[in-house]
């Protein structure tokens, strides 16, 4: 009975124990996680006042950057924009942002792919066939292959056109249908070039949708003619031949 006694006050000592400690253990958590609440709110803090003295440097440069500026525009009076030798036209109308009827196409110059397509549109309505030639990049087994076409011409037709890449901006400008134009979507590819989808309207109303590549040549952007142009324009080109011969 004496043994059984003492064993018991000694469970009862060590849940006494257990309890203190499980006590000590729940005020040490709560000290941690009180301290931790304090850490994050003094990183807050220093975060903070590193915010507000970005913001401050920041402002400090914006007004520096203003003083500037009108400094060198009290220097330098901004000069009216004067458009380059081949345009482009001054005007916020594109084929771009609207339809456009052929009147109001524009030379756009080739300062971008949009701007350069305009460009030649405009330049094949008004005949222009020199500037056509200046925004066309012929790749090169377009260009083997336009060579040998105008060699086979007739030397008439030879002296007419006067090389094979007027010979193509020739046969292109025919292609141009003279009523509407509207670019409908721009895609850039991995090499760099530009596709650009356009419809194209006859004045009757008969609409065209076209596929146009572009590609930049150190400032500027120029429809690229690929070798398929130039057997679609070789076949045009020998069908009256071959029509008369049959007959």
């Amino acid at each position: 009975m004496t043994v059984a006694l003492a064993q018991w006050r000694t469970i009862l000592s060590l849940r006494a124990q257990l309890a203190e400690l499980r006590s000590q253990r729940g005020t040490w958590l709560r000290v941690q996680a009180e301290h931790q609440k304090l850490l994050r709110l003094q990183i807050s803090e220093n975060a903070r006042d590193r915010l507000r003295s970005d913001h401050a440097a920041i402002a400090r440069l914006r007004g520096e950057i203003e003083m500037l500026r009108r400094q060198a525009e009290e220097s330098h009076p901004a000069a009216s924009p004067v458009p380059p030798e081949d345009g482009p036209a001054i005007s916020g109308r594109t084929i771009l942002n609207e339809t456009l009827p052929v009147r109001l196409w524009t030379n756009a110059g080739s300062a971008s792919p949009t701007a350069s397509l305009e460009t030649v549109l405009w330049a094949a309505a008004a005949g222009d066939i020199a500037m056509m030639v200046r925004h066309f990049l012929f790749e090169p087994e377009a260009s083997v292959q336009a060579a040998i076409l105008f060699q086979k011409l007739p030397a008439a037709d030879q002296a007419r056109y006067g090389s094979p890449d007027r010979l193509i901006a020739s046969l292109s400008a025919k292609n141009v249908p003279l009523g509407l134009a509207r670019i409908i979507d721009l895609k850039t590819k991995q090499d760099g070039s530009v596709l650009l989808a356009t419809e194209l309207s006859e004045p009757t109303g008969k609409t065209h949708l076209s596929l146009f590549r572009l590609r930049q040549e150190g400032a500027a952007w120029k429809l690229v003619v690929r070798p398929e142009v130039i057997e679609k324009y070789a076949a045009f080109l020998a069908k009256p031949a071959a029509e008369t011969a049959g007959k």
